[in-house]
């Protein structure tokens, strides 16, 4: 039975700097079936020090069963801990679009599907969903006590890991806890803590290549905060889509996540979302270098709101009426100019 209950556990790899429903850097795993996990949107926090890189991930994997773990390789050994609630909703109020009104007075557009804006709330994660981080060996026997098999794709790429000397933690991810609220989730999302891993590296990277087994096409985004604007500078940036969503400097906000990089100077971030067809085709990690400058950017969003009276578009019935006014006074003066008598009269 437990042999049997081990192999319906879900593994996904995600990578090393932004917080992913589990994708970020990974091939999610799940229980066995017509139906395998997947996580097709990966979000990510990620900064540097110069020699330590802090690296949140929120996970949202879409999956039968909510009994699912990640393994996250790092270039050293990392210590995983909890992430204080709220941080990706302020992530996003800091980099929401800007909202451009466009009023229609004399036509009827067409309005766009309403635009589902996802927020990731949850609280501090519990003293520790169990870990494990060391040697590949480690992980492995940390996977094995919890009947979780690894795909033979995503088990070339930690082998390839583990040779060039990187670390492996371990995390089983626990469900977010609704606090009495209830929903309904036809697409089978499981929701659950985000978490931080912190690790000594000597650059900023996200291990990419952990994602090529992932079973279908993928994004990434990538909230990095450094002292200036960055961009992708690996060879792989140029065979994808690379969007960038925002890039401007932050004031301290009250989030110590936040705030500690703000004080000492890296207080830029830009967003950057990748998007790749074919995850299989990933060749290297994502590693960034300084853009060309530190220009601001942030996207609008248009808000289409036709402005009707009645049902009709306001401005044709304003020209209406200015017509029929019109009309009234213009046969007004015809009268009065073929009835003398009431013009005398007058």
């Amino acid at each position: 039975m437990r042999t049997v209950l081990a192999r319906r556990l879900g593994l996904a790899v995600a990578a090393m700097w932004v917080v992913a429903p589990i994708a970020s850097a990974a091939a999610p795993l799940g229980p066995l079936g017509p139906q395998p996990p997947t996580a097709g949107f990966t979000n990510v926090f990620l900064t540097w020090d110069g020699q330590t890189e802090t690296l949140i991930i929120d996970p949202s994997i879409q999956a039968e069963s909510e009994q699912l773990a990640v393994v996250v390789p790092t270039p050293g050994p990392a210590t995983v801990g909890p992430v204080e609630s709220g941080l990706f909703g302020a992530l996003f109020d800091l980099t929401a679009p800007e909202i451009v009104v466009e009023r229609h007075w004399f036509s009827s557009a067409e309005l766009p599907p309403a635009e589902l804006y996802v927020t990731a709330f949850g609280g501090m994660s519990p003293p520790g969903p169990p870990t494990a981080t060391g040697s590949l060996a480690t992980v492995d026997t940390w996977l094995s006590e919890r009947d979780i098999a690894v795909d033979p794709a995503t088990r070339a790429t930690l082998e390839q890991y583990g040779r060039e000397g990187w670390s492996f933690t371990a995390i089983q991810l626990g469900a977010v806890e609704q606090r009495g609220i209830t929903f309904e989730n036809p697409d089978g999302r499981v929701s659950t803590e985000p978490f931080q891993l912190r690790f000594d590296t000597d650059r900023l990277i996200y291990p990419m290549r952990g994602d090529r087994g992932a079973t279908g096409p993928m994004e990434t985004k990538m909230h990095v905060l450094a002292d200036h604007r960055l961009t992708r500078g690996d060879a792989d940036a140029n065979q994808y889509t690379v969007d960038i969503e925002f890039a401007g400097r932050l004031a301290p906000t009250g989030r110590a996540l936040l705030d500690d990089p703000i004080q000492r100077g890296a207080d830029y971030l830009t967003v950057l979302t990748t998007t790749v067809p074919a995850p299989s085709t990933i060749t290297t990690d994502a590693t960034f270098v300084r853009a060309a400058t530190d220009e601001p950017f942030r996207q609008t969003v248009t808000r289409v709101e036709n402005v009707e009276l009645f049902g009709v578009p306001r401005g044709w019935v304003f020209v209406g009426i200015g017509l029929a006014v019109c009309a009234l006074l213009g046969a007004v003066v015809i009268r009065r100019h073929a009835d003398p008598d009431a013009s005398a009269t007058s």
